[in-house]
């Protein structure tokens, strides 16, 4: 079949309605020759090349043909409606509803009105790019099938079911205790499922959270007694400072023997010669190195402190949306930033700062 859809409704009737030469053209154009066919009193298995004697070789579609004739020998005239059809692309199933009126040749005066559902499973060949039936299921409920072999017998089982339906009824009633305590346990079972679920969600946030903030660069601001060490400090915090008095251009006007003045590090002016000032410079680049570990081991300590910031700012948040069990938390990470910000005013007042520790 190039459109399942549209031609199935043509393929059921040449099964039903045709003659033993259409019935035979139809299915070997859309069945598989090991195609099932799968009916509430009949059963075909999947099977090919078996050779019977007379018969010579046969399959699984070869008596699916005897099957339909069977059925046309049993109701000579069959009227057949397909009154909806659905196919599902992604399974490769079609879905049949057929409305027949069956009468048997040997029950005369007597006509069944049935309705089932085919379920169709198609097979799509990418060499001529049709599809094939590669089995074949009759869905019938029980007050319908009972209608091709025992006039009235819907009757019966229709009052059949309706007792049954009253049994349920009575059943459910009487056993009321047991599905109550069913109740209890699916309730505590479901809402320990769900508690923990929310926990694990409300972790999962958190950690994201956390991950997601980048933590804010730290600008160091620092008073010094002169505005040279300040200079020099934020140039250190930016990145390396290059040696003034090693400049390659043009040469440096203490570099010769004259006596000259320089700055030391607490802004005063101290004489100087021309062998003092060579070693003045190489000294410069030692009191750098000292400084930058110091620079980094606060960076650090602020760095830890706003990262306790950023969890006890979480933990509120929960607390302020009803998690009361994140308080131990919450006290721990207060205690961290106090634990911070006390070792860190206890290293400045002792050692004045990056200035102290320096000097």
């Amino acid at each position: 079949m190039d459109h399942p859809k549209r031609q199935i409704s043509n393929v059921i009737h040449l099964l039903t309605e045709g003659s033993p030469a259409e019935q035979k053209d139809a299915l070997e154009a859309y069945f598989l020759p090991d195609s099932t066919f799968t009916h509430p009193l009949c059963r075909v298995p999947s099977f090919s090349h078996i050779f019977l004697p007379f018969l010579g070789e046969i399959n699984s579609r070869w008596v699916i043909w005897m099957i339909y004739r069977w059925y046309k020998i049993l109701s000579p005239r069959i009227v057949l409606n397909v009154e909806c059809d659905e196919f599902n692309r992604k399974s490769n199933i079609l879905w049949v509803e057929i409305h027949q009126i069956f009468s048997l040749f040997f029950v005369p005066f007597y006509k069944s009105n049935v309705h089932l559902t085919t379920k169709l499973h198609l097979v799509h060949r990418p060499e001529d790019g049709k599809y094939y039936i590669k089995s074949q299921e009759d869905l019938y409920q029980t007050n319908e099938i009972v209608k091709f072999f025992w006039p009235g017998g819907a009757t019966i089982v229709w009052f059949w079911q309706i007792s049954a339906t009253f049994l349920c009824i009575v059943g459910a009633l009487l056993l009321a205790p047991m599905t109550w305590m069913e109740q209890r346990h699916s309730n505590r079972v479901n809402g320990t499922c769900i508690s923990q679920e929310k926990l694990s969600v409300s972790e999962d946030a958190s950690a994201s959270l956390d991950a997601s903030k980048e933590p804010p660069r730290i600008e160091f601001q620092m008073t010094t007694p002169s505005s040279s060490s300040s200079s020099r400090r934020q140039s250190a915090s930016a990145g390396p400072v290059p040696n003034p008095f090693a400049t390659t251009g043009s040469p440096s006007p203490h570099a010769s023997g004259t006596t000259g003045a320089s700055t030391n590090m607490n802004g005063q002016e101290s004489p100087r010669t021309g062998t003092g000032t060579r070693g003045k410079a190489r000294e410069l680049p030692k009191e750098k190195e000292a400084e930058e570990p110091i620079l980094i081991a606060l960076s650090i300590r602020r760095q830890a402190a706003i990262s306790h910031v950023n969890v006890l700012r979480t933990l509120l948040h929960e607390f302020t949306a009803g998690k009361f069990n994140k308080v131990p938390e919450a006290f721990a990470a207060l205690d961290g930033i106090l634990q911070q910000f006390s070792s860190l005013n206890q290293e400045e007042g002792e050692g004045g700062g990056v200035e102290g520790c320096i000097e």
